[in-house]
């Protein structure tokens, strides 16, 4: 019966979880989730889900890219819609929401419906970056309602 072999992932001494099985069920769960568990005798390979070339993702927690060259810039939880960044874009473009173009009140914060917040000129999910040339003050409900549309605006 497949419940008397151990577990194919180095290291791990638990039996197997069902039959046919390879695996434990820690390693098989984790498996399915995160595609980073590597079971001995096979090499780790992953696949780089900007470019696509076969990456080896070393040990701990999977990576999903090559490199830096690959991973996106800046999309570390809302690094940029920071009250600084705010403050930052609110200072050089004049405190007007550039979608509306009415005052936004720097006195206000998230999550006020009119708080200042950080848009994206092309939206990331467009390709945008997190640059300074592509980020603009805007109202926090303008941001929402805009949302990844494309917009033809001229500064």
């Amino acid at each position: 019966m497949s419940r008397d072999k151990l577990c194919a992932v180095s290291g791990c001494d638990r039996r197997t979880y069902a039959p046919g099985s390879t695996m434990c069920n820690r390693h098989y769960q984790r498996e399915r989730k995160y595609g980073d568990v590597h079971v001995r005798g096979l090499p780790r390979i992953a696949t780089c889900a900007t470019c696509g070339s076969q990456f080896d993702p070393g040990e701990g927690r999977a990576r999903k890219y090559c490199g830096r060259t690959c991973k996106p810039s800046g999309r570390i939880a809302g690094s940029v819609n920071m009250r600084r960044w705010v403050d930052k874009l609110g200072a050089e473009d004049g405190w007007v929401c550039w979608l509306c173009e009415d005052p936004v009140d720097p006195g206000l914060f998230w999550p006020h419906q009119y708080a200042g917040s950080v848009d994206h000129v092309v939206p990331a999910s467009h390709g945008g970056t997190d640059e300074r040339h592509n980020l603009r003050l805007a109202h926090l409900t303008c941001n929402c309602s805009r949302s990844d549309k494309l917009i033809d605006k001229s500064d």
